[in-house]
């Protein structure tokens, strides 16, 4: 009986485990892998011998889960290719290695070729904080794609306690999140009250410092 417990135990802390990894809906997700290039039919019941269309796709390094999120988001195992949805494709090139960071959602179109979606960012991001609205400068591909500096971290914290540990560490009134390099690690940190929209863009803007973009925010 202790056996079969433990065994029990041990799946039931297996799939708390697995589960904590897989991405979810409500997060920005982080892509690693190459482009590649999806052609097919432009209609339903159309072959590649009419009018077709081609779409950019993100062939993974290795595979992902995404969680079940409500009843438009539902959960995949084993993801190895994510579709780009991009307003622009500058920098996107078929067979390019490329580190990529955007919202989620789960294909449901005749255009939409993959179970998941990437909804690239756009070159400028604007926050809303307390009913205010700020800039936040972006890092181009130069940053954004260069080689992490050392392991990046990256928490959720509560307004407060967000303001508190940032303001401290770079000497100003900090709100929206920061990116700390200590013990060998490069530690980001975000304000959870911030939208889901608005994590997304300070992600990818602390993220860059996490990988040498200096901090005056050069653009080139």
């Amino acid at each position: 009986m202790r056996v079969l417990l433990a065994a029990l135990a041990a799946m039931l802390l297996s799939t708390s485990a697995s589960l904590a990894e897989c991405l979810s809906y409500s997060e920005p997700a982080i892509f690693e892998g190459t482009v590649v290039e999806i052609t097919f039919p432009e209609t339903m019941g159309g072959d590649l011998s009419g009018p077709t269309e081609t779409v950019f796709a993100l062939k993974l390094d290795k595979p992902v889960c995404v969680s079940e999120g409500d009843e438009f988001q539902p959960g995949f195992d084993d993801v190895d290719m994510v579709q780009l949805f991009c307003e622009r494709v500058g920098g996107i090139e078929r067979d390019k290695h490329m580190r990529l960071i955007g919202d989620i959602f789960a294909g449901h179109t005749w255009h939409h070729r993959t179970s998941i979606v990437l909804k690239c960012p756009s070159d400028n991001a604007k926050v809303e904080y307390q009913g205010m609205g700020y800039e936040i400068t972006m890092p181009n591909a130069k940053w954004s794609e260069a080689p992490e500096l050392a392991p990046i971290q990256v928490f959720y914290l509560p307004d407060a306690t967000l303001k508190q540990r940032c303001s401290a560490f770079v000497g100003f009134h900090e709100f929206v999140g920061c990116a700390l390099q200590m013990s060998g690690k490069c530690t980001i940190y975000i304000n959870d009250a911030l939208s889901a929209e608005a994590k997304k863009s300070v992600l990818i803007h602390e993220d860059a410092h996490c990988r040498g973009w200096p901090g005056d925010h050069p653009v080139n």
